[in-house]
């Protein structure tokens, strides 16, 4: 079943498209704008700004909503958390791979409260793929999250990277800077962070290491902002010089 069938048999009324800054969900929004772009029903995209994103990627978002999702007939929004990662970080510590806080209050949270505010039913449009990971290869193109109240559809879920890539080059669509530097995310909240992002950091952005090196002066326990196979300080991180400095 194509997207805009789905969508008028179960009586959507109200579409988001979940925009992160990343290449897949730029797709996912683009794709589905243009197959709604005569459709009735009401059209969104957000985006969320974690309040620890890397710092080209709101501009870049702005850019995006006024040349490309705007033109194709979506109302964009900038979200927030009610509070920021900063504060919550300060009372719970920083975000694990097997304790992330984060993905829910940073993120989930706040389209799930623009999600209240909208005609029902609501359908959230994400850029999720099956080759993405291994719990991702089980996602479906649909399904209604219960608790919520939403739908969930996935329209890329059985594309390949290549897919993505060929879509991106044949609509002349721009990416985000932060892949240029060899960025994956667009937030940087360290639960999934590598060596090579922490570089990156250190090298573009020390603004923000400083905030995780204050985060880390808070701790009693003497813990690290980052843990990438060891822990990772980010006050060690900032002793270190960049080629600029030299």
């Amino acid at each position: 079943m194509s997207l805009r069938d789905f969508i008028e048999k179960h009586g959507i009324r109200s579409v988001i498209c979940c925009f992160s800054g990343g290449r897949d969900s730029l797709v996912a929004s683009h794709y589905a704008l243009s197959i709604l772009k005569d459709s009735d029903v009401k059209k969104y995209v957000c985006t969320v700004d974690t309040t620890v994103m890397v710092p080209c990627t709101i501009p870049y978002v702005n850019e995006i909503f006024k040349n490309v999702f705007e033109p194709l007939g979506a109302e964009c929004h900038i979200l927030r958390p009610k509070r920021s990662f900063w504060d919550m970080a300060k009372e719970w510590g920083l975000p694990q791979k097997n304790r992330r806080w984060c993905c829910y209050r940073l993120k989930l949270e706040p389209l799930y409260d623009f999600s209240k505010k909208l005609k029902p039913m609501v359908a959230h449009v994400l850029g999720l793929r099956k080759s993405e990971s291994r719990r991702r290869a089980n996602f479906e193109f649909a399904y209604w999250d219960q608790k919520h109240e939403v739908w969930k559809l996935n329209p890329i879920i059985g594309w390949s990277s290549q897919d993505v890539e060929r879509y991106i080059k044949e609509n002349n669509l721009t990416i985000s800077p932060h892949y240029g530097m060899r960025i994956q995310e667009t937030c940087i909240c360290g639960a999934f962070t590598t060596k090579s992002t922490l570089k990156t950091l250190r090298a573009h952005y020390p603004e923000i290491l400083k905030r995780f090196a204050e985060l880390e002066g808070g701790f009693r326990c003497g813990g690290s902002a980052f843990y990438v196979g060891r822990r990772v300080y980010a006050r060690e991180l900032l002793k270190q010089k960049t080629l600029n400095e030299i």
